[in-house]
């Protein structure tokens, strides 16, 4: 894949934090490289501290890469200027909860730059948007998990963000939540916006994603196409691994994204052990 139209790129990536009394250095992110093209939905799969969360808030400039670069639409992650484009939903989102959902927007739109009727008109688009028009007046304390999550898909898309940062949109939701969680992001999909969203829950991820990134103890385990995946193709890129893990000549088709991503964590570690 070239880096024409990219949303962003990654090229050797890595993090490492200090830990514990005698400062030992411990690699979060180890090598990530990844290209993201304009308009595609990605999914992070992996483990819990596979890194995942670590890439996005390298990605949202709150924390440094130990060394490797990034771009944002071609763009250096060290010009802040390109943030703008961004949007970004945490996992566990922290709202005021004092405020309205209509206050609540418009705080976020302020910190953004924008004011007067444009942002009050913006509000009332993104609040029709999520299904939350008629909740617009109520405080946020009174919201449910699932309220919480759009109106954090709301703030996220305050400004109008061509790349979407999503770190486990559907967390804590129902079955219905999610399914009407999974109806808004695909509109978003559909309005030709790039999310790169990370998932414990494999069906959504399936359902939604072109393509999925599966990391792993820091590292790109593999590099799935959703599209080869339905075709019985299970096509992967392994950075330096083994062989696709799972691909056999006969049943291929029958393998699911659960599957491949179980042989893909477990061989990767035995290859990188």
């Amino acid at each position: 894949m070239t880096s024409a139209g990219s949303a962003l790129r990654t090229r050797e990536l890595s993090k490492s934090f200090v830990k514990g009394f005698w400062g030992s250095h411990v690699m979060v992110l180890d090598r990530v490289t990844l290209d993201v093209p304009e308009g595609e939905v990605l999914g992070l799969l992996g483990p819990n501290g596979a890194g995942k969360t670590t890439m996005m808030r390298i990605v949202l400039g709150l924390i440094h890469p130990s060394s490797g670069e990034g771009w944002i639409f071609n763009r250096p992650l060290s010009e802040w200027d390109v943030r703008k484009r961004v949007g970004f939903l945490p996992e566990t989102p922290y709202l005021h909860d004092h405020l309205t959902a209509d206050a609540c927007l418009t705080f976020f739109g302020q910190l953004c730059g924008l004011s007067g009727v444009y942002l009050k008109r913006r509000a009332g688009e993104l609040l029709e948007l999520v299904g939350l028009q008629e909740a617009r007046h109520r405080r946020l304390r009174a919201f449910s998990k699932g309220m919480l999550q759009r109106i954090g898909i709301a703030q996220a898309l305050i400004n109008n963000p061509a790349l979407l940062l999503l770190d486990e949109p559907m967390s804590g939701l129902d079955p219905i939540g999610r399914k009407e969680m999974r109806g808004l992001l695909f509109r978003l999909k559909q309005a030709g916006k790039t999310i790169v969203m990370s998932s414990h829950l494999l069906q959504d991820v399936e359902l939604l994603c072109d393509r999925v990134a599966i990391l792993n103890r820091g590292r790109v385990a593999a590099v799935v196409d959703i599209s080869d995946l339905h075709r019985g193709e299970p096509g992967g890129a392994f950075p330096s691994g083994p062989e696709w893990p799972g691909h056999e000549r006969n049943g291929a088709s029958q393998l699911s994204l659960e599957e491949l991503y179980f042989r893909a964590v477990h061989e990767w570690e035995g290859h990188s052990a």
